[in-house]
């Protein structure tokens, strides 16, 4: 299983459209049981704030930033190692 791991925090409009973003993502490409979604909140953990307050939200995959502020499909689907769909 892939971890995909999203920093947020709560009242955050962007995050809240990318984990809307993230889920649609996962649901539609048939993704689940194949990658863990883990919604982590920046204000759980004065390191995570430290590091990501200004990017967030901020994607992850097995521990690399992926994209932050949006959702960026493509750079997703080569975290994942799966076709991108867009031609």
């Amino acid at each position: 299983m892939i971890d995909i791991v999203l920093f947020h925090k709560e009242d955050c409009g962007l995050c809240d459209q990318v984990l809307a973003e993230l889920e649609s993502f996962i649901r539609d490409r048939g993704l689940e049981g194949q990658v863990c979604l883990q919604p982590r909140d920046i204000m759980d953990s004065t390191e995570w704030y430290d590091q990501y307050s200004e990017q967030i939200p901020v994607v992850m995959v097995n521990n690399q930033v992926v994209c932050h502020f949006f959702l960026d499909e493509s750079a997703l689907c080569q975290a994942l190692d799966i076709e991108s769909g867009q031609d």
